[in-house]
């Protein structure tokens, strides 16, 4: 029967004695790459606009309610009525975005970009009711991403801006 061999303290200083300046190495050469990747690579502001969905008034006893998948259809329709071309476009223009990249790029180029920078995203709670157990949306959070803060910020609040108008004009 073979025994096991242990490695002793001694064993340890040995090995790092052999790769040592390899360890170093490995570990300096990672820390550079990673200093000049940050540095390299601009910031991106995010500015977040949270926009909260009120249920519905009318007590469910008068008119039977589907509101827990309607809020997500109504979300959607006024998403995509917002984040039409024209919209996107006035602000693209208003706000000079992509005035970098004016030569190279069309203008379809410059909204499909701005669609990329623009993140909707639903925030749900458990709605607890006698008869069942949902999950339901009760705000979403409407993000722009953009290089300066001041205008993440002020694109951000107009789209935010323009959903809530979009979504009084569908409720008239």
């Amino acid at each position: 029967m073979s025994q096991e061999y242990q490695l002793t303290f001694n064993d340890y200083i040995s090995i790092l004695r052999r790769r040592g300046l390899l360890m170093v190495a490995t570990f300096v050469g990672l820390l550079v790459v990673a200093i000049v990747v940050s540095v390299a690579i601009p910031p991106v502001y995010q500015s977040t606009g949270t926009i909260l969905v009120e249920s519905q008034t009318i007590p469910t006893d008068l008119i039977p309610t589907t509101a827990a998948s309607m809020i997500d259809e109504r979300i959607e329709v006024i998403r995509q009525r917002v984040m039409t071309r024209e919209n996107l476009f006035k602000i693209i223009e208003k706000y000079k975005l992509f005035r970098d990249f004016t030569p190279s790029l069309t203008v379809s180029e410059k909204i499909d970009e701005m669609r990329k920078q623009i993140t909707i995203e639903s925030i749900g709670a458990n709605v607890k009711s006698a008869k069942r157990r949902d999950q339901g949306t009760i705000a979403f959070k409407l993000s722009f991403d953009h290089r300066k803060p001041e205008i993440a910020q002020r694109v951000a609040n107009e789209l935010v801006t323009l959903f809530l108008d979009e979504n009084v004009k569908s409720r008239t």
